[in-house]
């Protein structure tokens, strides 16, 4: 009866709040009771939480956890919390896991993991979360969307950053603007697919008029010596304007001018190229040779 009654008190004193004398009548109890049962290593995890004694709080939280059949979700909370507050993320993280198993469907217990993970410069392993979270539907906001297509794009995996972003286009969850087509074309190049990389890079140029863009989807079609919607593609970049080497697309116009037969515009967008530094050698070897081989003036 004495111990009950010593008990209630510590839970008075909690109540009102005075968590200094709760704990001292907790412990006087404590020091006389063999089994304390679940709820009360909960009762002290709490009061000593309060009091900022974190190390006798997760001493207590652990405990219960470990002794209870099915633990109570916000015990893990707090048990979290004070980690947190020690700055243990190590330990955070290691319970987050736990944390995830045990309440899969909680779509912030996936995001903290991840975000701890970058606290303890475990990036990789934040990639892997959040891509598993991503799996289970719980990213769906435009920045999280994005952010993990930059950590692929990051890790060397663009393959995976594009056909992702292709597909949150398609479903309107990231906006078709001139910026994340940028980035998905250049995605594709980092992949090594050029022909869905020109087709997105060139509605994103003329989202933008942006003529870097258009001048890079010029050099793309190049590749696959398709000059004729190269020079097209050249054409509007230099008409854009923005370049920030006009000379070196003079100097690609020309070359595709050379390429198509087309030997007296290849002469006059080499000459172009001469006005401009930086690419005046180059443009000085291709008149010479053009005037030697083709006979041109």
């Amino acid at each position: 009866v004495q111990l009950r009654i010593i008990y209630n008190t510590a839970q008075l004193y909690a109540a009102i709040p005075d968590y200094r004398k709760a704990a001292q009548k907790y412990e006087l109890w404590r020091a006389q009771t063999e089994s304390p049962s679940v709820s009360a290593f909960v009762f002290a995890g709490t009061i000593y939480a309060q009091l900022k004694e974190y190390d006798k709080a997760i001493s207590n939280m652990k405990t219960a956890i470990g002794m209870a059949e099915k633990p109570k979700e916000n015990w893990y909370q707090l048990l979290l919390a004070m980690y947190y507050q020690q700055k243990s993320y190590r330990k955070s993280a290691d319970l987050l896991q736990d944390m995830i198993v045990l309440f899969p469907e909680k779509k912030v217990y996936w995001e903290q993991l991840a975000a701890v993970y970058y606290l303890i410069n475990q990036d990789r392993n934040a990639l892997v979360i959040t891509e598993l979270a991503y799996k289970r539907g719980f990213v769906t906001e435009e920045k999280k969307l994005l952010n993990l297509v930059n950590l692929y794009l990051d890790w060397g995996i663009p393959l995976k950053a594009a056909t992702m972003l292709e597909t949150e286009l398609e479903k309107g969850r990231v906006p078709r603007n001139k910026d994340n087509l940028e980035k998905l074309g250049r995605a594709w190049i980092e992949a090594k697919e050029n022909g869905p990389a020109m087709k997105v890079l060139l509605e994103a140029a003329e989202l933008g008029n942006d003529g870097e863009l258009y001048l890079t989807t010029a050099q793309l079609l190049a590749d696959q010596e398709r000059w004729t919607e190269a020079l097209s593609a050249v054409k509007r970049a230099l008409e854009s304007g923005g370049l920030r080497k006009p000379g070196a697309a003079y100097l690609f116009q020309g070359s595709a001018y050379y390429e198509t037969g087309q030997y007296d515009k290849a002469l006059a967008s080499f000459n172009k190229s001469m006005k401009h530094k930086g690419s005046e050698k180059q443009a000085q070897r291709w008149i010479a040779y053009l005037s030697a081989e083709e006979n041109l003036p």
